[in-house]
């Protein structure tokens, strides 16, 4: 039977979700994480998390292992990462019934979302983020658990969406092409290469606009 969330399948409420975690045709994915702290995320899932959830780290989960090129967090094998949603109780749309994915973090959606997009380029839509994420969660007055989560194993076949990535040579053969936008999604400063904390190289791409992935959201969800 398909589930309804509403006008819109990318974001779900807390009061929808409240009612749908005993749903068996419902799994929740918590990817809390801090860059600057690698084990805080899973230390925050121990502590207190949305019943039900599993945890998906983005270095061990939603990444894979740094190389010569790939960047901070290339994107993972697809089909370690389907095992992992499996083992999470996720069927993917392939199968009989296909499972409604609500991701959720505490970080103005960044992993969350991260989670949301792998889903869809492994061909599975049925997949929303959480409106609020966990803050609006309990200021909402809905409970946390640290009872870890088992699911039933489901069964996911990923089905990869070529067309959602691009490599470096693409980027260089379509820089200035009309029609063509190249988005830094980093702070500003940093975007402009007054600072840059992590990455070897200040600045940004030439013909890159920047447009900060913290303006997405209306307000700071930690």
């Amino acid at each position: 039977m398909e589930i309804e969330i509403g006008e819109s399948t990318h974001v779900v409420s807390g009061s929808w979700l409240v009612e749908h975690l005993d749903d068996p045709q419902v799994a929740i994915a918590d990817c809390r994480f801090s860059l600057a702290d690698p084990n805080l995320g899973q230390q925050q899932y121990q502590k207190g998390h949305i019943p039900g959830a599993h945890y998906f780290d983005l270095n061990r989960d939603l990444s894979s292992p740094v190389s010569q090129h790939g960047g901070r967090h290339p994107l993972p094998d697809p089909y370690q990462l389907a095992e992992k949603l499996a083992a999470a109780g996720i069927c993917s749309e392939y199968g009989s019934e296909p499972t409604l994915v609500v991701a959720y973090d505490d970080s103005y959606f960044a992993y969350a979302a991260r989670f949301w997009w792998l889903l869809r380029h492994l061909g599975h839509a049925r997949v929303a983020v959480l409106d609020g994420g966990v803050s609006q969660w309990q200021a909402s007055g809905y409970c946390l658990t640290d009872t870890v989560s088992i699911s039933k194993p489901g069964h996911f076949v990923p089905q990869l969406q070529h067309t959602d990535v691009v490599d470096i040579a693409a980027v260089r053969s379509r820089q200035g092409q009309p029609g063509v936008v190249l988005v830094d999604s980093r702070e500003g400063d940093r975007y402009r290469g007054e600072r840059e904390p992590i990455d070897p190289i200040a600045g940004h791409i030439p013909g890159a606009v920047n447009y900060p992935w913290q303006s997405v959201t209306t307000s700071r969800l930690d």
